[in-house]
């Protein structure tokens, strides 16, 4: 019994090494990129982000969006994010979001911005939470919509956010109170648990 129990040990620390192996290898990139060596960076994260690596893909498109050390490159740095961003990054879903928005690194795109900002908002990254707000108040990507705009503002602000008052402002006087009970109840239904984080 006792071999059988290390033998499943042993085949338990062998599967685990390679993923152990990865992060450590990560880890590394991260240390040269903060140590002011983005090409080390790049040369550890390249050959993982092209494995699949989500944080490396990230990292990557982190470091070519900011040209931290090196030339800024938004076409790289849209393509890592994009990758990101497919395989569930959050944070990733909102940089491609803004990137189709202005253009950077790709041809801007309203529809694939909204989509983009929108599932990132519906993960609670509260950056696209408010963002989604103000693309639903000028229409941007979709039909102008002023009670959708206000849920999104509400449930930023009601996530601890700081968003711009001024659109809620504008808005609060658009809706009769009622209006504003039925939204305010719907995100407070969705806080309690209507998103993935």
């Amino acid at each position: 019994m006792l071999k059988l129990f290390l033998a499943a040990l042993f085949a338990g620390w062998l599967a685990a090494t390679p993923a152990h192996a990865v992060d450590i290898r990560f880890t590394e990139g991260y240390i040269q990129a903060r140590n002011g060596n983005p090409e080390g960076a790049i040369a550890i994260w390249g050959p993982l982000a092209e494995n699949g690596h989500v944080r490396a893909q990230y990292e990557l498109g982190r470091l070519y969006a900011a040209g931290e050390g090196i030339d800024a490159d938004p076409e790289l740095a849209f393509k890592w994010w994009l990758l990101a961003a497919e395989s569930g990054h959050k944070e990733a879903q909102v940089h491609i979001a803004n990137m189709y928005r202005e253009g950077l690194g790709t041809e801007p795109d309203e529809e694939k911005s909204f989509a983009w900002m929108s599932h990132a908002a519906n993960r609670g990254i509260l950056a696209a939470e408010i963002g989604l707000a103000k693309y639903y108040y000028d229409g941007y990507g979709t039909e102008r919509d002023e009670k959708e705009s206000m849920f999104w503002l509400l449930v930023a602000m009601m996530s601890g956010g700081m968003p711009d008052t001024s659109i809620g402002l504008t808005m609060s006087k658009t809706f009769d109170r009622y209006e504003m009970a039925e939204i305010r109840a719907r995100a407070d239904a969705w806080l309690e648990g209507g998103f993935l984080r």
